[in-house]
């Protein structure tokens, strides 16, 4: 379930052993995740990844060789 201010939540309930595996967004500050297991409950906070600037780059200009078959 997605919130309006950008938080996303996902609740499940099983018994038992069980695993599951989350893939991150690219660019996660993995020193900033953290974990608390309270009362049957595994909460897992990710912060959002920095929003990347978009960057300029500038191209050299080349002149593209063409072969003639006439």
């Amino acid at each position: 379930e997605e919130t309006s201010d950008d938080r996303y939540y996902r609740f499940e309930r099983r018994y038992g052993s069980f695993s599951r595996a989350v893939g991150l967004p690219q660019g996660v500050d993995e020193s900033q995740i953290s974990a608390s297991y309270r009362d049957g409950v595994l909460e897992v906070r990710v912060p959002k990844p920095a929003e990347q600037k978009p960057r300029k780059i500038e191209l050299q200009k080349t002149v593209e060789a063409t072969s003639s078959n006439n």
